[in-house]
């Protein structure tokens, strides 16, 4: 016991989302409630986007990075972290239906991106996550290309991204993808 802060803890070190969680510093029970950092290792990229909420997601990708963890009345929030796959240790993402929470249709943008997003062999992802009382804020950076041709091409006249229906056209290089997103919160979404 120290003071009236409850307990202090000194090493934290425990598995979840499928990876391992040690803290950076030493932190008191009343501390989680405010935030607590740790470092993320080998987490599911799978189990932490189900985890905030997107459940249409499949991946083999492993992410580590500072996440801050935070205690709420409704469970663990991860608020404002960053993590990233390691380098040279591409894999697959699939996420069908992710057209639906990218919100406003930008020049096509939106279209392509689900397209490309169904099947994705990336070689690196970074994934910024902020989760909130009432949504969760994602940012989702991949490089890499699409498993298969996707049916557009980009209209430069128009500066959009078009569906073709030329089975000669589409793109399959490689490209980097910046998506964000918001979720309502994941804590009304628990099943």
């Amino acid at each position: 016991m120290h003071g009236n802060e409850g307990i202090y803890i000194e090493n934290a070190d425990f598995v979840w989302l499928g990876g391992r969680f040690r803290n950076l510093s030493s932190f008191t029970g009343s501390e989680i409630v405010k935030g607590v950092d740790f470092y993320g290792d080998n987490l599911l990229l799978e189990s932490v986007l189900k985890y905030v909420g997107l459940k249409a997601v499949s991946s083999d990708a492993l992410i580590s990075g500072k996440v801050k963890l935070e205690a709420s009345d409704n469970g663990i929030l991860i608020k404002n972290s960053n993590l990233y796959t390691r380098p040279g240790l591409g894999g697959r993402l699939r996420m069908p239906g992710i057209g639906s929470y990218l919100g406003k249709q930008e020049k096509g943008y939106n279209q392509f991106v689900s397209a490309v997003m169904q099947r994705f062999n990336y070689d690196w992802i970074r994934l910024h996550a902020d989760m909130g009382k009432e949504s969760t804020k994602i940012l989702l950076e991949s490089y890499g290309k699409p498993a298969r041709k996707v049916p557009y091409v980009w209209d430069k006249v128009g500066e959009r991204f078009i569906r073709t229906t030329d089975d000669n056209m589409g793109i399959s290089s490689k490209l980097t993808l910046k998506t964000d997103f918001v979720l309502p919160t994941c804590f009304k979404n628990k099943e």
